[in-house]
């Protein structure tokens, strides 16, 4: 080995940018597979299973504490075999962790660090662990040892702890619910997020805050429902996204959303940002702004899809996982600043502005006198203080922010996670793809269309299956339940946005797939892990929404809108059996499955549904598009045919279309509410009014 050269461990050959991370630690880390597992039976050792992801601050911090330590290392090296997974990678292994840790110590979270026996099964878990013990929390030098110790001296207990775990986290799993979650379910969410609720900065509890997208869109699908007669739903919504948009959560010179805010005025974040959050926060901005035509939810939505398109999309045309809270060390170095900065990036006159507009402050708000910056006063507040236009302000702060952002290039930038993950690939296309809908921007349609174009392409398997991650120019690893339902939501909305048949086709195809692989026989539901992935010790449905909605949710919502469009009864009648199947969860834990009970809504309240017929160069056509690009609220199902070989595929997927074919003279909308059909309508206005009714 050449002097400097740093010795390599197995993690090396692998693709995860998180694997890598690892991959010149002392420790003798092993990639999960069987492997690993052989060596600690031949050992007689039990597993280190530790869970992370590569845009997490505090598995940093672990690392550089105890996995880079060459004393830590030998401790672990010689009493157990150490594995690495990114749950991003690996979400089985991390559930399978993650409810071993919840069960043990009432939390979780990542780094996550579960000890397992060579058949699989966990019988201590925990999250972050300081080298040395401090604060009351134990050094994990401390439980390594002890754990080492009771293998050799008490492994009985720990083998009885395993079995034990396992039986007690194992599904009690039966024939499906006679009952299916209804009003009380969905006013004990509405209550609880009521609640819950800050009046004064928005979201939801207290610190720490996350943007949880998917409530906001429940309480939206409740206003769509006619069930917010005082606004008070509505509002929720709104103040929670302008306080986002004006805090520090927000990244106010380049868009997107980061993690979550360790305060509850959401000033101080974590500086992750995930391709999941912006996805979803976007999708909450464009319900919003259909709900209230309220410009500014679109606007935000806009900003956050442009951030992706420009810093997170591959050339191969996937999206990047992450990037990460760390600039070389440092947490969030990238973002923050100080008055001094301001001044060498900006002109006097504006750097004094920039120093007041976004709370930069000599003491700072954030670490060693650096500031987040936010947006304490908005531009139509500020202006009248200072006696100037608010046009005149906004074309300032557009010209700061430029600058700003030009100066903060060309600083280190934090680690980009450039791995492709199928289903989060979805959800970025349902975004983009309703935001295209919204606004007409055909940059964003064409970001969704070669997300779809690259996982149809190098993220199928042979036998026609997703593939869950690709990197570096290998996919591996068979797709999750996630996976299929995120990347068929996205597909349903790029269809209703473009209306290309081969996108319905391809949904169609998948939907019917994941049901035959995913079937849980016992449930009527359907399980995370399919009949092509490994089975592990603990088989799991997620029906929890957490920082993502839970996938049987999203299965759902496909499942309805694939009724709608196809009228296929076989489809509506599947997602009432996954609803039930999911009644016994709902009603334990009804603000913990608001996505679920916003398909609820969807199955008992459909919203319309809008067939366009003309040739799209028409300006007819384009008139009763537009009618509808302002109302893409929840549950609006959009359709149009259109002359030519496009028409006879869609008729070819969806025969109950065949009686709009070939009514193209003049353009026309077909408006179906309730299993009632009203008259054609032929101008945007109509159109418009038809659909307020």
């Amino acid at each position: 080995m050449a002097p400097g050269t740093a010795r390599k461990n197995r993690l090396a050959a692998e693709k995860s940018p998180y694997l890598l991370q690892h991959a010149e630690n002392p420790v003798d880390w092993w990639p999960w597979g069987p492997e690993a597992f052989a060596e600690a039976r031949r050992r007689d050792v039990p597993l280190l299973v530790s869970v992370g992801y590569a845009a997490c601050h505090w598995c940093h911090v672990m690392a550089h504490e105890s996995f880079e330590d060459p004393v830590v290392a030998a401790v672990l090296n010689e009493a157990f075999v150490c594995v690495k997974v990114d749950r991003e990678e690996r979400p089985d292994v991390d559930h399978l962790c993650m409810a071993a840790c919840q069960a043990l110590t009432g939390r979780g979270g990542w780094p996550l660090n579960a000890f397992l026996t060579p058949g699989g099964k966990p019988f201590f878990a925990g999250t972050y662990f300081p080298r040395h013990s401090t604060q009351g929390m134990p050094g994990f030098t401390d439980v390594v040892r002890t754990i080492s110790r009771l293998w050799a001296e008490d492994r009985e207990r720990l083998l009885s702890t395993a079995e034990q775990l396992v039986r007690a986290l194992s599904p009690s799993r039966g024939p499906e619910s006679q009952n299916t979650p209804g009003t009380r379910e969905v006013a004990q969410a509405r209550a609880l997020l009521s609640r819950s609720f800050d009046p004064v900065h928005g979201g939801f509890g207290l610190a720490p805050k996350f943007p949880s997208p998917h409530n906001l869109m429940f309480l939206l699908r409740l206003c769509t429902a006619g069930q917010d007669s005082n606004g008070e739903l509505a509002g929720m919504v709104e103040k929670t996204l302008f306080a986002m948009r004006r805090g520090g959560i927000y990244d106010q010179l380049g868009g997107g959303i980061h993690r979550y805010s360790v305060d509850e005025r959401w000033m101080v974040p974590h500086f992750e940002k995930m391709l999941y959050d912006q996805a979803l926060t976007a999708l909450a901005c464009l319900d919003a702004y259909a709900w209230t035509k309220d410009s500014r939810h679109l606007e935000m939505a806009q900003e956050i899809l442009h951030y992706v398109v420009r810093d997170l999309a591959q050339s191969h045309g996937g999206f990047a996982t992450a990037e990460d809270a760390d600039t070389e060390g440092g947490e969030g170095e990238t973002y923050v600043w100080t008055p001094a900065q301001f001044r060498e990036a900006l002109p006097p006159d504006l750097a004094e502005l920039a120093v007041r507009f976004f709370g930069v402050t000599d003491t700072g708000t954030f670490e060693k006198g650096k500031s987040v910056l936010s947006v304490p006063v908005p531009v139509e507040a500020l202006a009248p203080r200072l006696g100037v236009a608010t046009a005149e302000l906004t074309e300032k702060i557009s010209k700061i922010r430029e600058l700003l952002l030009a100066a903060r290039r060309k600083r280190p930038q934090p680690l980009l996670d450039d791995k492709i993950i199928t289903g989060q690939n979805g959800l970025m296309m349902a975004a983009l793809a309703r935001g295209y809908a919204a606004c007409g921007d055909p940059e964003l349609l064409s970001a969704a269309r070669k997300a779809a174009a690259f996982i149809l392409d190098r993220l199928s398997a042979p036998d026609g299956g997703l593939l869950r991650r690709f990197r570096d120019g290998q996919a591996a690893i068979p797709g999750f339940l996630d996976d299929y339902a995120w990347f068929v939501w996205g597909l349903l909305e790029l269809f209703q946005a473009a209306f290309a048949p081969e996108d319905l086709a391809a949904a169609l195809r998948l939907t019917d797939l994941a049901q035959e692989r995913f079937a849980d026989p016992e449930t009527g539901g359907l399980l995370s892990s399919g009949s092509d992935n490994e089975k592990l010790a603990l088989s799991f449905s997620e029906i929890h929404d957490g920082a993502t909605p839970s996938p049987v949710s999203v299965f759902a919502h496909n499942l309805l809108t694939l009724f709608a469009i196809t009228g296929e009864a076989r489809y509506e009648e599947k997602a009432r059996a996954l609803i039930r199947s999911a009644a016994s969860e709902a009603g334990r834990n009804p603000v913990g499955c608001t996505h679920l009970l916003s398909a609820l809504l969807a199955l008992e309240n459909p919203g319309p549904e809008v067939v366009i017929t003309g040739a799209p160069e028409d300006e007819k056509t384009k008139d009763l598009l537009r009618a509808i690009s302002g109302a893409i609220y929840p549950g609006l199902i959009r359709i149009r045919l259109s002359p030519g070989p496009g028409e006879e595929a869609l008729v070819s997927l969806v025969p109950r279309l065949s009686s709009y074919a070939g009514l193209h003279h003049p353009p026309r909308a077909f408006v179906c509410r309730g299993r009632t059909c009203l008259p054609p309508v032929f101008t945007g206005k109509d159109l418009a009014a038809a659909l307020a009714e």
